[in-house]
């Protein structure tokens, strides 16, 4: 009779065997891991304030800011001075928990986040640094803020003296120059009227309307990431202990038919 081939042992086969062990482990690991991070726990609560970006507006005026710059605005020291003056809260703890990124494409939302153990103190610095964020955005397109409102300024002292005009010479002209002088006025005040909208936009590019949205992320954060490292962990043990039933399973033990043999 042939003698019985031993099975192999290589960890595909041993897998292939004794595959129920790691997956039991696997399943008590991430169960335990669960019911452990479910207990309450001390909140971070995390407040998010929205700044709405004209990015349509960016289109038409390059040179006002692009969202890339405002947000790394957040980071300088004179900008945190100012978030840090308004909200009580000091700069080091600002650097700590201050973030901002952006949404959408084109971008069309500035988020602004920050976390804090106190909900109140979160929603408040939020609010405070989208706020001083958008203000911000519009000091850096002041250039172009300010060529507009030179504009607009020009315009109104042109349509006065258009309208001074009129008033000193309506008894005593022609027709046809009462009709230029009335075209002109209103051409200048189509004039103003779009460049004061614009002027509302431009100002409005970065636009914070004050509302926050605050969560508790610490509970949700804490249940994955040790359901995660539970059934790694789970795993690494039941591959263990699968190859370790294989290694008993395999102890040598002497056939009966060997053992006639011998006396014979």
């Amino acid at each position: 009779m042939a003698p019985r081939q031993p099975e192999p042992r290589s960890w595909d086969a041993v897998v292939r065997r004794e595959w129920w062990i790691p997956l039991l482990v696997v399943a008590l690991a991430a169960t335990l891991a669960l019911a452990l991070s479910s207990r309450p726990g001390e909140p971070l609560y995390e407040a998010r304030a929205v700044i709405a970006i004209d990015s349509s507006f960016l289109q038409k005026y390059p040179d006002l800011p692009r969202p890339d710059h405002v947000m790394q605005e957040v980071q300088k020291d004179g900008v945190l001075a100012r978030i840090a003056e308004e909200s009580g809260v000091s700069t080091e703890t600002l650097s700590a928990g201050l973030s901002t990124y952006t949404l959408d494409d084109p971008q069309s939302r500035l988020v602004v986040r920050f976390r804090s153990r106190d909900e109140s103190e979160a929603a408040g610095v939020a609010a405070v640094a989208a706020k001083v964020l958008a203000e911000r955005a519009i000091e850096m397109g002041g250039a172009e803020i300010r060529a507009l409102e030179g504009r607009i300024e020009d315009t109104e002292k042109s349509l006065t003296a258009v309208r001074k005009i009129d008033n000193q010479t309506s008894g005593r002209r022609s027709a046809e120059l009462s009709l230029d002088i009335v075209a002109t006025q209103w051409q200048m005040r189509m004039k103003l009227y779009e460049d004061k909208l614009a002027l509302r936009q431009m100002r409005s590019t970065y636009y914070y309307n004050g509302n926050v949205a605050t969560e508790d992320v610490a509970p949700a954060r804490r249940r994955g990431s040790s359901v995660a490292t539970a059934a790694v962990l789970g795993l690494v043990l039941g591959l263990v202990l699968a190859a370790l039933r294989e290694v008993l399973s395999a102890s040598p033990t002497r056939a009966p038919s060997d053992d006639a043999e011998q006396r014979s």
